[in-house]
């Protein structure tokens, strides 16, 4: 059986293992002498949430706990013990799961200290691989269980279980600006302004869906990449969506992808963020290193959500009426998404290079249904996100 301790944040100045065995060993005196054992921790709720490619799981507790996580191999059962942590009393024994992917989760005292949430997966046709991690404010231990494909999100799916939430503040980033065109096409059109168009369009159907609305540019202005960041920052933004059209030194070149920030998913998505960060592609060799230790990051997570949301809605919506070739969802070392503090997506609308497809970037209709594909898939996401708020 293998055992996965993960965090240590109870056991003052002892190291892990030592700490461990203490605790144990001081559970298992109370015991014996008759004394009461009250554990530090409260698990308030247990709650699922369907997201394109995986399925989460959230422990959310009163204060921080060390936990522990076991899997034998071979079997459908994983075994999540909180320490030094006992169940609220409305906390059902058998946790009411309505997913797809997750069969029942069954807690239980392990000892008088720790709590033990069996979790029975369905294994039958997709094959789940299972992270963890914890989060703060409230103090959560989280499991995501990532499926092999990405999971189909139907608009029941999506809001049936939605609260009402919190307005979110959202940065759209139009791409380039005054004296950076951005992009240009064979015809003379020039990336600064359709990204602009869209984004101004994707703002006022925002507005109109009750969010507030921060451009880093609202006009033909210059806006250096780290000014750009700044805005969202300083203005405690909860999203960032900067808009983009691509260019190839091969004409023939067309299609639309998303972007969240990571390591470069290819050697394409590499000389993407080049060219977007302004910098030669030699430049960025070492850059894309940093990320290898983030996968289980909060910001990281939600990006990738937000970037499927985007992704499905601009197929579904832009495809209806458009050829759209699909290059699918990717990650590089874009500067806008690495130093911005809140989850991200750079969207590569169309390419500009390609002369089909700066015609249509021409024409107002394409670009209002970019701009409405962009919306519907952030109001995708904040669905998904609230059900696990």
């Amino acid at each position: 059986m293998q055992t996965k301790l993960v965090r240590h944040r109870m056991y003052w100045g002892m190291s892990w293992g030592m700490g461990l065995a203490a605790a144990w060993m001081l559970a298992g005196s109370a015991v014996a002498f008759g004394q009461s054992v009250t554990p530090s921790a409260t698990l308030s709720s247990v709650r699922a949430g369907l997201h394109p490619t995986y399925t989460r799981l959230v422990f959310q507790l009163d204060r921080p706990a060390a936990y522990e996580w076991r899997h034998k191999e071979g079997t459908n059962e994983f075994r999540l013990t909180l320490l030094d942590t006992a169940p609220a009393p409305s906390v059902p024994s058998t946790v009411s799961i309505k997913n797809p992917h997750i069969a029942s989760v069954t807690l239980s005292r392990s000892t008088p200290t720790s709590t033990t949430a069996v979790i029975t997966v369905k294994t039958a046709n997709t094959p789940l691989t299972p992270r963890l991690y914890t989060l703060d404010h409230p103090d959560r231990v989280v499991v995501d269980f990532f499926t092999a494909q990405p999971t189909a999100m139907t608009p029941a799916t999506l809001t049936k279980t939605v609260a009402p939430r919190i307005i979110k503040t959202i940065v759209i980033d139009p791409g380039h600006g005054g004296k950076d065109p951005g992009a240009i096409g064979k015809s003379g059109l020039q990336e600064k302004e359709v990204v602009l168009d869209i984004s101004r369009r994707l703002k006022k159907l925002l507005e109109q869906r009750g969010h507030r609305i921060i451009m880093t540019r609202s006009d033909d202005t210059f806006i250096p990449l780290s000014d750009r960041t700044q805005i969202a920052n300083s203005r405690g933004a909860d999203l960032f969506v900067s808009i983009h059209a691509n260019a190839h030194p091969k004409r023939s070149t067309k299609g639309m992808q998303v972007y969240l920030l990571g390591k470069a998913t290819d050697a394409e998505a590499r000389a993407t963020a080049a060219r977007e960060n302004g910098e030669d592609e030699s430049q960025m060799a070492d850059l894309d290193q940093i990320f290898n230790d983030m996968a289980l990051d909060f910001r990281i997570n939600h990006s990738i959500s937000l970037a499927y949301q985007t992704h499905d809605a601009f197929l579904r919506t832009v495809g209806k009426r458009y050829t759209v070739v699909d290059l699918g969802v990717k990650r590089a070392p874009f500067y806008v998404l690495m130093k911005s503090t809140m989850p991200g997506i750079l969207a590569e609308v169309s390419f500009i290079s390609n002369p089909q497809e700066e015609a249509r970037l021409k024409k107002a209709a394409y670009r209002q249904s970019i701009a409405e594909a962009l919306a519907r898939g952030v109001e995708r996401y904040l669905a998904e996100a609230a059900v696990e708020s």
